[in-house]
């Protein structure tokens, strides 16, 4: 058993119990499972209890079995392998623990022997799934061939895991950088390079192809940076513009926020959510800053007044925080200008600075090019300088996207149907299914198959309704008017954010799992190449899928897979 790259935990770098099945060969895992739930009854009573608890809070169902716990292990085996590899750590600490239980003889010579060299055998951590450390690499290496050496009948995948678990520690994992890619599009590319011959004539590209995504990669990321640069400057000035006066009476000056970014680059991600709360906090301030019209509305108003200008000085001392200079942080007897390293510091930050304004300024010379272009074919240079303007708002409020396409959908549904009631939020994602399949029995054909998970632990279930919301209204749309133009990938990105529109799978990842990409209404058969998603990683609390086709005849989207993602050859 040799470990292969898992996905750690966030919280401290250590792989989960649900991690160790990953790091297993492929035939080892069901051998695990399958001997954990045919000792299960034979197993400790606090360790039965655990497994059958997990396997029916996981949610799976079992054909014939009101809790999933009744049934046989061949029935079991693969909806736990299957939840196990969906990330659900509980339900690996259990199995593990039966599984340890079910060789008391290895699992006694692991321990002598850890105890024995002064390691720690107190186990992982059961009943949340989780190991507390990792092996250095020597220590590692030493325990697990004195152990293999040993003569005994177990294996040298049983010795593995049983180290493993007893001492409550993962061996060192190695970057694996195919296992760390979570983009479809990337997955599939990676499951047709690996589906290609040896003597295949790609292979003689491959080392520029590398370099060509490496340089789109850096293109896109300077686009990005350009982009957020020209929204941060335009939004700064446009608080210094709409609340000039309320401004000046708190003697907040602006003139210096957008070199102070410029300045700290590296904080751009802190210093964005500080302007934005800026502005709403004046939008706030600005009713309440003159007095009022008798002394009770004037006590309110007081009240209200002090609170916004607490919170908009508060706000400004976070700013100055947040873009202070580097050097500012730098050892008082050791200032970073005085130091080699503190030179080198602020030379890259005078690079990254003059690279930033060029930036800036290639877009604006962008933008005028295409200024004299449209108006060179005859285009009003106010309608473009509107259609600017509007781009530029859609980026500001794109945190407003998904209330923006309900309204649009409660527009859509006006001409036919009553207008819908009050909403109240999807609390689980079969919530959001059932919501959508009342709201949508025109637009869209629900046909899940076997392999969705309407109970997966997605902690936004209400952005699952308004992804369907967009299948059903602007997706729809787009299919039924072509000349609308179809970038759905686009659309879906501005509808919902943080969604993506992938439109194929490989044949090679079909072939081997028909069973994800089908689902069938009244015997015929629909290709779930295509779908919608957000996410990344392995956890189903913070991942889904939508997988889809089109019906032309009907003129309606087919849902036929809702679960963390489709298997692939990567999964």
């Amino acid at each position: 058993m040799k470990p292969r790259s898992p996905a750690a935990n966030e919280a401290d770098a250590v792989p989960s119990l649900a991690d160790v099945f990953r790091m297993m060969p492929a035939a080892f895992g069901p051998e695990v499972v399958d001997g954990a739930l045919r000792f299960r009854n034979d197993a400790s009573q606090p360790a039965r209890a655990a497994l059958n608890a997990a396997i029916d809070a996981d949610g799976f169902a079992v054909r014939g079995f009101r809790r999933a716990s009744k049934a046989s292990p061949k029935l079991l085996g693969a909806p736990v392998l299957q939840a196990i590899d969906d990330g659900s750590r509980q339900l690996a600490g259990a199995v593990l623990r039966v599984w340890a239980e079910s060789v008391p003889a290895l699992r006694e010579r692991v321990v002598e022997r850890l105890s024995g060299n002064g390691q720690d055998a107190s186990g992982p951590d059961y009943k949340e799934g989780l190991l507390h450390g990792v092996w250095e690499d020597e220590a590692w290496s030493s325990q697990l061939d004195a152990m293999t050496a040993d003569n005994h009948p177990f294996g040298d995948n049983e010795t593995t895991l049983m180290l493993i678990l007893a001492s409550g520690k993962s061996p060192a994992i190695e970057e694996d950088a195919v296992a760390a890619v979570e983009a479809p599009l990337f997955k599939d590319w990676i499951a047709q390079l690996e589906a290609l011959p040896l003597n295949a004539p790609e292979w003689r590209d491959v080392e520029a192809f590398a370099t060509a995504v490496m340089q789109v990669g850096e293109k896109k990321d300077a686009e990005l940076l350009s982009l957020a640069l020209v929204y941060m400057e335009d939004l700064i000035n446009e608080v210094q513009g709409d609340y000039e006066d309320e401004l000046r009476y708190l003697a907040v000056d602006l003139s210096g926020w957008f070199d102070a970014v410029l300045g700290r680059l590296d904080r751009y991600g802190d210093a964005e959510p500080l302007v934005v709360e800026l502005k709403e906090r004046l939008a706030s301030y600005r009713p309440v800053r003159p007095q009022g019209a008798s002394r009770e509305e004037e006590r309110a108003r007081s009240r209200a007044r002090e609170e916004h200008e607490a919170a908009i000085l508060r706000i400004v001392a976070d700013w100055e925080t947040v873009t202070a200079p580097k050097a500012a942080d730098a050892d008082a007897d050791a200032p970073a200008a005085e130091t080699g390293e503190g030179r080198k510091e602020q030379e890259a930050q005078q690079s990254a600075l003059k690279e930033a304004h060029e930036k800036v300024q290639r877009l604006e010379a962008e933008v005028a090019r295409l200024d004299q272009a449209m108006a060179g074919v005859g285009h009003d240079k106010a309608q473009l300088g509107e259609e600017i303007s509007e781009l530029k708002r859609q980026l500001r409020e794109s945190g407003e996207r998904a209330e923006q396409w309900w309204q649009a959908y409660v527009e859509v549904k006006q001409g036919t149907q009553a207008q819908p009631g009050p909403r109240a939020s999807a609390a689980k994602v079969s919530e959001a299914i059932e919501r959508a399949q009342a709201s949508f029995p025109d637009e869209l054909i629900f046909a899940l198959n076997s392999k969705s998970r309407t109970n997966t632990p997605f902690q936004r279930p209400e952005e699952v309704f308004r992804a369907l919301a967009w299948l059903a209204t602007e997706f729809r749309r787009l299919r039924l008017r072509p000349e609308a133009g179809r970038d759905f990938d686009k659309s879906i990105r501005e509808s919902c954010s943080g969604w993506f529109y992938a439109a194929n799978q490989s044949t090679v990842t079909k072939g081997q799992y028909p069973e994800w990409y089908e689902a069938s209404v009244a015997g015929k058969l629909y290709d779930l190449s295509t779908h919608i998603g957000t996410g990344t990683g392995r956890d189903p609390q913070n991942i889904i899928c939508i997988a889809f086709d089109w019906d032309e005849a009907q003129h309606r989207a087919v849902v036929g897979f809702i679960g963390p993602h489709q298997r692939n050859s990567q999964s």
